[in-house]
């Protein structure tokens, strides 16, 4: 009787064991599938179009190496800085936050279950960067979210900030956001002129939005999941230099305030000092729904 015993015993460890060895190879099995995941943005962000379409003026993004320091760049970090990958720039555009409790998060596998993120509480976190366009611009940005604001409206300064330069009042200002409905708009002052697409950018997907000015005509374009065609514009935008704001400000507006943070993580930020061509959004559409799944539209 003790020996069966024992020998039952034996027979439960070997079980154990073996179920350990599988459940140890499964999880290994996943973080190289994910690590491929990873390897493969990166090679599609380094030779993607981006950096090679002239007046880039900052690129941040989230999977390379060289994007976050490297005490950063472990699941639940603070970022302190994201580090600014456009080869075109003479200096460093980089967005920071020197306040710890104000740093957002650096999240893995996010985006296409291998790309990082930077995840923004939706409460007081929030990066900024040196405001470098007043003029003409294309503004991208990759981003998701099943939140992303607790605010409803029209106007762009009601919402919570994916890029934002609000400036109270009436300002030489612009920004991107996004509203409680999944709304995104965006717009420029003076005279505050806001545009916006109705969809439900709130559904916990990939999305990537342009949003385009010409100084000279007061237009202003937006642009989401690679379309091509404006989802909608305006021609009577102010044509003033946008400088009121000195910074701009990545996952809040700029004027800080409740309800205007954004909840939700963001992967990529592309900024040029003019508005692209078709051809060039095109391209750069297609390096992002490659990089990102997202189903051109």
């Amino acid at each position: 009787m003790k020996k069966n015993s024992a020998f039952s015993l034996i027979e439960i460890s070997i079980v154990i064991l073996v179920i350990g060895i599988l459940i140890a190879g499964i999880t290994q099995s996943t973080r190289l599938v994910k690590e491929s995941g990873l390897m493969s943005a990166r090679s599609l962000t380094q030779s993607s179009p981006v950096a090679g379409i002239k007046d880039l003026m900052s690129w941040h993004e989230t999977s390379l190496k060289t994007s976050f320091d490297s005490n950063a760049q472990i699941d639940g970090s603070t970022i302190e800085i994201w580090y600014d990958n456009g080869k075109q720039s003479t200096t460093q555009n980089n967005a920071i936050q020197g306040t710890i409790s104000l740093r957002p998060l650096f999240k893995e596998y996010i985006f296409d279950g291998a790309i990082p993120a930077v995840r923004f509480d939706g409460l007081d976190d929030y990066l900024y960067i040196s405001r470098e366009i007043s003029e003409d611009f294309t503004i991208i940005a990759v981003f998701k979210t099943t939140g992303g604001s607790t605010l409803t409206g029209t106007n762009w300064y009601g919402g919570a900030g994916i890029f934002d330069a609000e400036v109270g009042g009436v300002a030489n200002d612009f920004g991107l956001t996004i509203q409680k409905s999944g709304r995104i708009l965006a717009g420029t002052g003076n005279p505050d002129t806001t545009i916006y697409d109705d969809g439900s950018y709130n559904d916990g997907r990939a999305h990537m939005v342009f949003f385009t000015r010409t100084q000279s005509s007061g237009a202003i374009k937006l642009y989401a999941d690679g379309g091509k065609t404006a989802l909608a514009s305006s021609s009577s935008a102010g044509t003033s230099a946008l400088t009121s704001p000195t910074r701009v400000n990545i996952g809040s507006l700029q004027t800080l305030g409740a309800g205007r943070y954004l909840n939700g993580d963001v992967a990529e930020i592309i900024i040029y000092s003019r508005a692209l061509t078709t051809e060039e959004r095109e391209s750069i559409a297609t390096y992002l729904s490659r990089k990102y799944k997202i189903k051109i539209t």
